[in-house]
Formats: structure tokens, C-alpha cells, sequence
């Protein structure tokens, strides 16, 4: 029963340390992961944990926080390869050569499927912004330096009138900008895993024998309780009837002895022993 004990505590304790992480994983909602860029904030919404040959769902929503032309923003979901480099698993466009307002909302889901060969780790994201800020400058040329004019005709002669020019230039400059962070967690092998998990199927192994043994001596346990259970209920009915036994041989014995002195004593002619008959004729 103490082995029985043992091996159902260290079962216990590996089997928290799985379900901590290192077999599986319990179904729960959705995490979130904020990215905060210059002209946008970015939330992406994955799953907390994934395995191996899962295809999950990735939503990236962005909001602009200002009035700027997008070029493109993007977000590309990644897992390290085998060889340390990330590998990409997939890329999407959000925003791509528009013009946005602060405020504005923008939503892209894209299906992700985890390779078998992934390494235990974190599937990673990284958000890139490519916008296009514009400025305007203004210029004024008054009259005596840069003029424009117009011809007139009046009364036979020609005539020309002078205006200021104004000059409007219009300049941009493009920004990039990038956020990386880690996403769901992959429940990949690892040595580690297959040591504890071989170990844990031993044990498992042993704790079902072990149960189905301690479960067949509890019922032989509870057979001989009731066998001894019957054999105290016979034995009290033999020791009662041993005692009556004993009863009545001691009588049977007490009988024998009186028996045998009154012979002894009729024999010696100490005392007469008379029948029923004769007592009787001799009243008569």
C-alpha cells in the first residue's frame, strides 16, 4: 500500500509539471498583443498556446493616430527554424496606399499553420509602418522683382498690368517603423519532454498495476473479513454447544458415580435397595 502511495504522489507531481505546459495545453480565449508605432496602434490576437501542425488564427487591428498616407502596413508571423533563423509563415497587408484619419480602424485575419519540425519556442510577429508625411511652403514675389502682367488694349494703345506671383511647394518624407514581439506559445518536443514523458508513461504504467493489485488485495482483504467474520460466529455457536456438551457429560458422569456407590454399598449389604413392587407388599 506505502509503493501504492508513493507512485500516486510522483504522479501527481509529474503530471502538474505536464499540465503546466510540457504536454498540452487547456483551451482559454484568445491573448492580445498591443503594438504601440507612431502613426498607428496595432493589436494582434492569437492563441495562447499551439502544437505542431495546428492551423490557427491570426487578427491584426490597426488604428490610425493621425492623419498620414500609408504606404503599407504590414505584420508577418514568424517561428525559428532548426538552423536559429526565423522562418516566415505567413504576411499580410492591413493598410496598403491609403489615406487615413485619426481614428480610423483597419482589420486583417490570416490562417497560420505551425510546422512539425518547429522548435519549442514562441511564434513571433513583427508589425512594420510605412507612411508618407507631407509639408507645404509658401513663397510671395511682390512687384519689382518677379511679376506676371497682362495686356490691355484702351483708346488706340496697349497697356500691360503688373501682379505679385505666390508660389506653393509641396514636399513629403517617408518613415519606417517596426515592432517585433512574441505571440503563442509552440508545445514542441524537446529532449527534456521525452525523458519526463517516458517517465511519466512508466509511471503510469506502474500506478495502473499497482492500483489493479492493491484493488484484487482489497477484495481478498475483504473476503477474508468476512470468512473470519463467519468462522467467529461458528465459533461462538461450538463454544455453546461445548459448554451444554460439557454439561451434560458431567451430569452423565455424576450419575454414573452415584450409581456405582449405591451398587458398591447394596453389594455390602450397608443399605437394601427395594424395588417398587416389593415396597408395595410390604405396606399391604
Amino acid at each position: 500500500m506505502n509503493m501504492i502511495r508513493h507512485g500516486h504522489t510522483v504522479l501527481i507531481v509529474l503530471t502538474l509539471l505536464l499540465s503546466a505546459g510540457m504536454i498540452t495545453s487547456v483551451a482559454a480565449s484568445p491573448d492580445v498583443r498591443h503594438f504601440s508605432l507612431s502613426s498607428f496602434d496595432v493589436d494582434v490576437e492569437y492563441p495562447s498556446t499551439v502544437k505542431p501542425g495546428d492551423t490557427v488564427t491570426v487578427t491584426a487591428t490597426a488604428t490610425s493616430k493621425s492623419s498620414v498616407y500609408v504606404l503599407d502596413l504590414t505584420i508577418e508571423v514568424l517561428v525559428p527554424s532548426t538552423s536559429g533563423e526565423m522562418r516566415s509563415l505567413c504576411g499580410m497587408s492591413v493598410v496598403k496606399d491609403t489615406s487615413t484619419s485619426s481614428g480610423s480602424r483597419y482589420s486583417k485575419s490570416a490562417a497560420v499553420t505551425i510546422p512539425s519540425d518547429v522548435l519549442r519556442s514562441f511564434m513571433m510577429a513583427t508589425v512594420a509602418q510605412n507612411v508618407r508625411t507631407y509639408s507645404y511652403s509658401y513663397s510671395y514675389y511682390p512687384y519689382g522683382n518677379y511679376y506676371s502682367y497682362s495686356w490691355y488694349w484702351h483708346n488706340s494703345s496697349y497697356g500691360r498690368y503688373w501682379w505679385p506671383t505666390y508660389y506653393v511647394t509641396r514636399s513629403y518624407s517617408d518613415s519606417i517603423e517596426h515592432g517585433l514581439a512574441p505571440l503563442s506559445y509552440i508545445l514542441a518536443t524537446t529532449p527534456d519532454y521525452t525523458q519526463l514523458k517516458g517517465e511519466y508513461d512508466k509511471l503510469r504504467t506502474d500506478y495502473d498495476r499497482l492500483s489493479e493489485e492493491g484493488s484484487a488485495l482489497k477484495t481478498r482483504l475483504n473476503k477474508l473479513q468476512t470468512d473470519y467474520n463467519t468462522l467467529l460466529t461458528q465459533n461462538d455457536s461450538l463454544g455453546l454447544a461445548l459448554t451444554f456438551t460439557r454439561i451434560a457429560l458431567l451430569v452423565v458422569v455424576a450419575a454414573v458415580a452415584v450409581t456405582s456407590i449405591l451398587l458398591l454399598l447394596q453389594k455390602q449389604g450397608k443399605i437394601v435397595v427395594k424395588s417398587p413392587v416389593a415396597l408395595k407388599k410390604e405396606k399391604s
